[in-house]
């Protein structure tokens, strides 16, 4: 949920490109309009300023309720508020690719890094999952993960594995990034968004609520690349 609100005169057109993308390049919260079915990597952290933010103007005490504007912007930061789908910050990580896949009712085995890595953990009568490095080696001669898998590809497209590739429901290359937004290269016409932290206020009663600094989104580097 959000609103439109007028900005600061030293927002410029660089300054709204990331919000764009999000639902239009005026709203203040995050917009958030299909609850319940948005995933999300990492997310936004509780310490945020965004969440404290929200937090204190939630209390509503600079918000006129008589005032029908002042009455909808509290609405919408309450909503914002209780939103508990923007995951958590994980700290800062590389992450490059991005994959999910949904099984079927007919298949007997789950997408789990076994199948994706095409190997069998139960080998030679005991359990060696992808983690144990001291058995899957690679090494002349020694178990070893498969060349012929997803996990080395950068487009699910070029599998040979028809099923995988119809299990996949979007991928994300997130060295590939356009003014904040990843298209989805499975094809399926979905699209990543990087969201990051930014700032609210509402100076006083008589004060309109406001979007005060620019959101912090992830930054993209060419040179260490997953794949």
């Amino acid at each position: 949920m959000s609103h439109k609100t007028t900005l600061p005169d030293d927002y410029g057109t660089d300054t709204l490109q990331d919000f764009g993308s999000l639902g239009g390049e005026d709203f203040i919260t995050i917009p958030w309009p299909h609850s319940g079915s948005t995933p999300i990597i990492s997310g936004i952290s509780e310490k945020s300023k965004y969440k404290k933010n929200l937090s204190i103007l939630a209390s509503g005490g600079d918000f006129d309720t008589e005032n029908p504007i002042d009455s909808h912007d509290l609405d919408v930061i309450k909503t914002a508020n209780a939103n508990d789908e923007l995951g958590d910050f994980i700290g800062k990580a590389d992450i490059e690719q991005a994959r999910v896949f949904l099984t079927g009712s007919n298949q007997t085995h789950p997408y789990d890094m076994h199948k994706i890595l095409g190997i069998d953990p139960m080998n030679a009568g005991a359990w060696h999952p992808y983690t144990d490095s001291g058995y899957w080696t690679g090494e002349s001669g020694a178990p070893t993960f498969s060349s012929d898998t997803s996990a080395g590809e950068l487009y699910i497209a070029d599998n040979a594995d028809s099923e995988l590739r119809n299990s996949c429901v979007f991928e994300l290359n997130l060295g590939d990034v356009d003014f904040g937004v990843v298209r989805d290269s499975s094809g399926n016409g979905n699209k990543g968004i990087l969201i990051g932290d930014f700032s609210i206020t509402k100076l006083d009663v008589h004060s309109p609520t406001m979007r005060d600094s620019y959101m912090e989104i992830p930054e993209r580097d060419l040179e260490d690349k997953a794949l």
